[in-house]
């Protein structure tokens, strides 16, 4: 290929190209599902052909030096792939790429950048076996308490809790990732007192909400004591025996600012 070039992508040098052709068919081409088959090449290849396959009868010369290291993309949950089985890394490594080797019977796993090892395997001689071990997730689950605690130091412990919880229920599965949002969120935009009660009363709540909240506020901050004042008038409505004017008013108002408040958020 003249000047190293694939679809209009360019690379360095030819080991460049190599690397990054060996990388699609490790990610995709050889494991996403065949349109024929109905089953992902790779796996089909361990099951049924790979003990037929003989030594290829080609020149020493024609032959590269095999790698030491291969590399392989960890998913979200965690996992990378290695001949059709999966292996577990911390979770620090999420979605990053990594080395991978085999040294007998164990599969190593690296850290591209520093070499060092972050998790250490025995090959598994099955397929679609996945291999955890359950000290690589409690990572996360420290990274998580830490972020709660930074939220509930911001918040206060009371309040803070309420909305981690809230957030936890809503989204169980990227419960993490809406705490990293929610951090982001309390560097960028004060959060109100009354907003904040606001928050925790309602049924489900994700952080994409919240900033949607406090950006409204942010441009219209006297909306929220309107809101606030209007809502104890319609209390006072609600136990008057006789309706004063003032507060015959506030029950107008109110369903049209609910509305008003729906639509911004």
């Amino acid at each position: 290929m003249k000047n190293n070039a694939l679809y209009g992508e360019t690379f360095a040098d030819w080991p460049a190209l190599e690397h990054h052709v060996q990388c699609w068919l490790a990610d995709i081409a050889n494991v996403r599902i065949h349109s024929t088959t109905g089953e992902a090449p790779q796996a089909r290849y361990v099951r049924d052909e790979q003990r037929h396959m003989g030594r290829y009868f080609t020149p020493t010369y024609l032959t590269p030096a095999p790698s030491a290291q291969q590399t392989r993309k960890v998913d979200k949950t965690g996992l990378l792939c290695w001949q059709a089985n999966k292996y577990s890394v911390p979770m620090a490594w999420q979605q990053a790429r990594v080395g991978v080797h085999v040294e007998g019977t164990q599969l190593l796993i690296r850290d591209l950048e520093t070499g060092h090892e972050i998790a250490r395997h025995g090959l598994s001689q099955g397929q679609g076996v996945v291999t955890r071990n359950t000290d690589h997730y409690r990572d996360k689950q420290r990274r998580i308490e830490e972020l709660e605690q930074d939220i509930q130091q911001q918040l206060g412990s009371v309040a803070g809790e309420r909305l981690c919880t809230l957030l936890k229920r809503s989204h169980p599965r990227i419960y993490k990732d809406q705490l990293v949002g929610l951090q982001g969120l309390l560097k960028q935009y004060p959060m109100p007192a009354a907003l904040l009660e606001q928050l925790g009363d309602r049924a489900t709540l994700s952080t994409r909400q919240i900033r949607d909240y406090l950006q409204a506020y942010t441009q219209h901050p006297e909306r929220l004591p309107n809101a606030v004042s209007l809502a104890s008038a319609r209390c006072s409505v609600a136990d008057a025996a006789t309706p004063t004017p003032l507060a015959r008013y506030a029950s107008i108002i109110l369903p049209r600012e609910a509305g008003n408040h729906e639509q911004l958020h």
